[in-house]
């Protein structure tokens, strides 16, 4: 004696489930990747910021202190007037704005 089954709707359903929750562990899994992805990078945005701070800090100090110096521009030595001193001053003050924000 055979016995015929049809498909139930419920079996049906079943598969609709499963197949819901196989797309919502992806969508899950897909949303931790770009999160982890996202806080790489503002870790390396933050390291890059402290070493951008740091060499304006640097710079600003250099300016600063040492008015008179000289500076290697390709194969000559030159020195800044006042009008690029004060310029390049003013320059290392925006970057300290920029990067060095607590």
């Amino acid at each position: 004696m055979k016995i015929r089954s049809t498909p139930s709707s419920s079996a049906d359903t079943s598969e609709d489930r499963l197949e819901k929750l196989r797309q919502r562990l992806a969508d899950s899994e897909e949303d931790r990747e770009l999160k982890k992805a996202k806080q790489k990078d503002l870790a390396e945005d933050k390291v890059r910021n402290k070493q951008n701070c740091n060499a304006a800090r640097k710079n600003l100090e250099q300016l600063t202190a040492l008015a008179n110096r000289l500076y290697k521009v390709g194969d000559k030595y030159l020195r800044l007037t006042e009008e690029d001193r004060q310029k390049r001053m003013q320059q290392a003050r925006d970057q300290i704005k920029e990067h060095c924000k607590r």
